[in-house]
C-alpha cells in the first residue's frame, strides 16, 4: 500500500478512464558487507510501511511526506468485510456483498452455496470458470486488466515492490478464497507478483485456496481449490 508514488510514476496518476489506451527516491539502508567490510546500499522495502505511525489511543495515523499510501484493492476488500458484518449485525439472514469483484458471503447460503463466475483475464466478456462457496470471501487480482500506454510501453496497475515497476511475472491473474476479503485481496496480489510456482507455495503456506492463471491461460490450483470449482 505504500507504492502510490510508483503507481503514479508508471502512469496511473489520474482516473483510469482518462489514461491513454495505446520520481520518488528509493528508501535505502546502508549496511556493512561481512565479506570485506565495504558499505553498500540495499533497498529496504518495508521502510515505507514502518515510517507510517499509528497512535491507537489518539486514533490517528501519520504518513511522512515522502511516503504515499494507496490501500487499493486491500482497502476495498476490507470495506466489503465491514459491509457484510454490518448487514449481518442488523439481522440479515443472508448476505452477499460485491464491491467490484471483492465478494463476501455471510449468513444462510443457498442450498448449493453462492455461485460466483470468475472472469477470464484475457476476455472480460466470458468466464474462465465458476466456484461455489457457502460463506467467506473471494477476491481476484489481475494484470491483464487496467492496462494503459506508459512512457516505457504498456503498463498496468500491479506494481512489483522489487522493481517498483508493473509486474512482469508469469502469472496473469489469481483468485483467492479466504475467511475475510482483505486477506483474500492481499494474497491474490502477492501471488500474482510472486509468479505461478512461488505464488502457489505462498497460498498453500498461508492456508488459503487459490487459482492462478498464467500468460497462456493455463489454470494452476492449490490442492483444495478443486472442491470449490464447479
Amino acid at each position: 500500500p505504500t507504492l502510490l508514488h510508483e503507481l503514479e510514476a508508471a502512469g496511473y496518476d489520474r482516473p483510469f478512464v482518462d489514461l491513454p489506451t495505446n520520481g520518488i527516491g528509493d528508501l535505502v539502508i546502508t549496511i556493512d558487507r561481512r565479506a570485506d567490510g565495504d558499505r553498500v546500499k540495499v533497498h529496504d522495502w518495508n521502510a515505507a510501511s514502518r515510517a507510517i505511525g499509528v497512535d491507537a489511543s489518539a486514533r490517528t495515523i501519520t504518513v511522512p511526506p515522502h511516503v504515499g499510501f494507496d490501500p487499493g484493492g486491500i482497502g476495498k476488500g476490507l470495506a466489503a468485510d465491514l459491509l457484510a458484518k454490518q448487514a449481518a449485525d442488523a439481522g440479515a439472514a443472508a448476505v452477499l456483498v460485491d464491491l467490484g469483484g471483492d465478494i463476501v458471503a455471510a449468513g444462510q447460503a443457498p442450498p448449493n452455496g453462492w455461485r460466483v463466475n470468475i472472469e477470464d483475464p484475457f476476455d472480460r466478456s466470458r468466464s474462465t470458470c465458476s466456484i461455489r462457496v457457502p460463506w467467506g470471501a473471494i477476491a481476484t487480482s489481475s494484470r491483464a486488466n487496467r492496462r494503459w500506454a506508459g512512457a516505457d510501453g504498456e503498463a498496468h496497475h500491479l506494481i512489483d515492490p522489487a522493481t517498483k515497476a508493473p509486474s512482469s511475472s508469469d502469472a496473469a491473474a489469481c483468485t483467492v478464497i479466504a475467511g475475510e476479503c482483505w486477506l483474500a485481496e492481499s494474497y491474490a496480489k502477492a501471488a500474482v507478483l510472486a509468479g505461478i510456482e512461488n505464488g502457489l507455495e505462498l497460498l498453500t503456506d498461508g492456508g488459503v485456496e487459490g487459482l492462478l492463471i498464467d500468460a497462456d491461460g493455463v489454470h494452476h490450483k492449490t490442492p483444495g481449490m478443486d472442491g470449490f470449482i464447479v
